[in-house]
């Protein structure tokens, strides 16, 4: 509900609201009403606090959702500690693979150990026994029915 200005109480407080402004002379109109200067003074100033007021809302909400508010450094806080975590991980990797690499260089023990476990390789005049469990029979002693 819109505040009545002082005026406006006055001239409800008298009874005269029923009159209308032509039916009144202009000496008692502004007896009891504020002249015009004060009321376009009054109306700037509602026009200027509305006027601050949302400017101030905007401001509020630009802090908070914009890219540099609270809620973009929150983020980024969070993007940067994930990144930070990704780092320390890769790090001890790099060096685990750095040590693998280094045996690989150094030790003849480490790459034969490869050679015959990934790439399935032996020396001259090895042989190789692959041993097969009871439970898995070969394909071609399965026993067909018909």
């Amino acid at each position: 509900m819109r505040q009545n200005s002082w005026g406006q109480r006055l001239w409800q407080a008298r009874g005269d609201s029923a009159k209308m402004r032509s039916d009144v002379p202009a000496e008692r109109r502004y007896a009891t009403q504020a002249p015009p200067w004060i009321r376009a003074r009054e109306r700037k100033a509602r026009i200027v606090l509305y006027s601050s007021m949302a400017f101030f809302v905007f401001l509020l909400v630009a802090s908070i959702l914009g890219q540099g508010g609270f809620y973009g450094v929150y983020q980024s806080g969070k993007k940067n500690k994930a990144l930070k975590s990704d780092i320390v991980r890769i790090g001890e990797e790099n060096r685990s693979l750095r040590g693998y690499v280094e045996s690989l260089r150094n030790d003849p023990h480490a790459v034969e150990k490869i050679a015959r476990e990934e790439l399935g390789l032996v020396k001259p005049g090895e042989t190789v026994y692959a041993l097969v469990p009871t439970d898995q029979r070969p394909a071609s002693s399965a026993v067909n029915p018909h």
